[in-house]
């Protein structure tokens, strides 16, 4: 299998500054977004004032932020790194203690566990319906979090369920999904694939 670099091919973006108001009580919340050039459209920053957005203000985007560090690309824990995140789709990155860049893969804090784990239910729900299974949460194994330079966050989650039809079998499943301004998207839902 042939080991990829984390970062999508994307086409150039402008950025843009966010403020988003979440309570009317609270002070605004500032976020960054990247726009593509082609998609930086009216219809694009109406998408984005639909979802809470108050104000936009276009700012300078510097070129080497957020870039992976040559001297880091070509070092041998990132080719493991690269390699981790290949076979596992995400779910296994390892522990590495890399410097920030963009798009980089690396354990979840137990902050973002406790926020983030009950979008897990809801989507074991869907599958179950979708499926006719009785699958029942039971834990986080484990949660992954890429960080993305823009208004968003991808979340790899591995985690256990009781499988009611199979004598309340502890089995594996994971999932991954994305957290936007207006709420989580699942991307993925699946039992850990067995290792060969």
């Amino acid at each position: 299998m042939a080991m990829t670099d984390p970062s999508p091919t994307l086409t150039p973006a402008k950025r843009v500054e966010c403020e988003v108001v979440t309570h009317p009580d609270e002070p605004p919340k500032r976020l960054h977004q990247s726009l593509s050039e082609d998609v930086g459209s009216d219809s694009d920053i109406d998408a984005l004032f639909e979802s809470g957005v108050t104000r936009v203000v276009e700012v300078e985007e510097e070129e080497s932020d957020g870039e992976v560090p040559d001297d880091l690309k070509n070092s041998e824990d990132y080719k493991k790194y690269l390699q981790l995140i290949t076979e596992s789709d995400g779910y296994d990155c390892g522990s590495f203690d890399f410097p920030y860049f963009d798009y980089i893969i690396a354990p979840a804090t137990q902050t973002h566990i406790d926020r983030n784990s009950v979008y897990v239910s809801p989507a074991l729900d869907d599958y179950n319906k979708l499926h006719n299974r009785k699958l029942v949460f039971d834990s986080i194994e484990k949660m992954n979090l890429q960080f993305a330079p823009c208004c968003y966050n991808k979340y790899f989650v591995t985690f256990k369920v009781k499988d009611m039809d199979d004598g309340a079998a502890l089995k594996t499943f994971q999932c991954s999904f994305m957290t936007f301004i207006n709420g989580p998207t699942i991307e993925q839902f699946r039992e850990k694939p067995t290792q060969p």
